[in-house]
């Protein structure tokens, strides 16, 4: 899978500077797609920048935790 050049705060930024009515000029000026924003503002919409870093945190422990039962699950079997 691609890495994404967009951080997780940098995915939150854009809410705050771009008009919907405008934004095919806005998100080429940014370097994204519209269907971007649109994903983005259903992820991350209604949430403040220190609620992104915590929802990237958690995104990541859950993550480490998905692959500590993983290995355990192989260990018993």
């Amino acid at each position: 899978m691609k890495k994404s050049r967009f951080t997780e705060v940098h995915s939150y930024r854009p809410f705050k500077s771009m008009n919907p009515a405008l934004l095919p000029g806005s998100s080429r000026e940014m370097g994204i797609a519209p269907a971007t924003f649109y994903k983005w503002k259903a992820k991350y919409g209604g949430l403040d920048v220190s609620d992104v870093q915590k929802l990237k945190t958690l995104e990541e422990e859950h993550s480490s935790i998905n692959w500590m039962y993983a290995d355990l699950a192989m260990d018993n079997l």
